[in-house]
């Protein structure tokens, strides 16, 4: 169902009013972009592709045409730290580029983390694409600023812990890594995939474990990640407190 004939303005470009402008269907990458390289491209493109497949979207996005868009930006603060969003829909291709406002303060300082009241349906597919149907990520995020946290942490129907209002959520226990699984319900993040990389690679412990909230209180640390933050450490989950610092230290075996 798409009306071909309504437009929408968009920074400067004609956005057509399809289903993704009507129903939310369409799926879209924010890709953190370092002097003016995208961080981790192809496994973005990778997962776009995978979305645009299930929703039926007869596009594409390649590595060339992502690169041609940044060397075409002129030098500024967002090329050398930004953030890059690519969104599609059955009639629309849209990028655009902003600024990257993760701070070193917040590194040292660390998330504040609560739970949401909102259940993520792991049931659904859509879940675990990354689509234009976000209001309820959205929403939390700006009700967690309002309650004094940073990040708040979807539980399942089954209430076990799932992810963050945009973060994956991973747990220090001793030297090992926790981490729910995706089948938890979750965006199979791309800084996600990359810890798990990593902690394989350098030999770190990991372990993919459905978790519930009584389980916070036997880990030593945490921390969330996404494309643009990377790997922020938890100063809180609730009452639970963290050693940001010894978080800081477990991630740099990672990094």
């Amino acid at each position: 169902m798409q009306n071909k004939t309504e437009e929408k303005k968009s920074s400067g470009s004609t956005v057509l009013a399809d289903d993704g402008f009507y129903f939310g269907i369409g799926a879209f990458e924010t890709i953190a972009v370092e002097e003016g390289i995208p961080q981790l491209l192809a496994w973005h493109l990778e997962r776009l592709r995978d979305s645009l497949a299930f929703f039926g979207i007869d596009q594409s996005v390649e590595e060339q045409e992502v690169l041609a868009y940044l060397n075409a930006c002129p030098q500024s603060e967002e090329k050398q730290h930004g953030a890059l969003k690519i969104t599609v829909t059955a009639q629309n291709k849209l990028f655009g580029l902003r600024k990257n406002t993760y701070s070193e303060e917040q590194y040292q300082k660390g998330f504040r983390l609560g739970f949401s009241e909102i259940r993520r349906n792991e049931t659904s597919p859509l879940t675990y694409h990354k689509t234009l149907g976000i209001a309820d990520n959205i929403m939390e995020k700006r009700n967690a600023k309002k309650s004094g946290l940073d990040e708040k942490i979807f539980l399942n129907q089954k209430g076990q812990i799932s992810e963050g209002c945009t973060t994956n959520i991973f747990f220090i226990q001793d030297d090992k890594l926790v981490t729910p699984p995706v089948s938890s319900g979750m965006l199979p993040g791309v800084m996600r995939r990359y810890v798990i990389k990593e902690a394989g690679r350098r030999g770190v412990l990991l372990e993919e474990k459905e978790l519930y909230p009584e389980d916070i209180s036997k880990f030593n640390g945490c921390f969330v990640t996404n494309s643009l933050l990377g790997m922020m450490p938890a100063a809180s989950f609730g009452e639970r407190k963290f050693d940001t610092a010894k978080v800081l230290h477990f991630i740099e075996q990672i990094l």
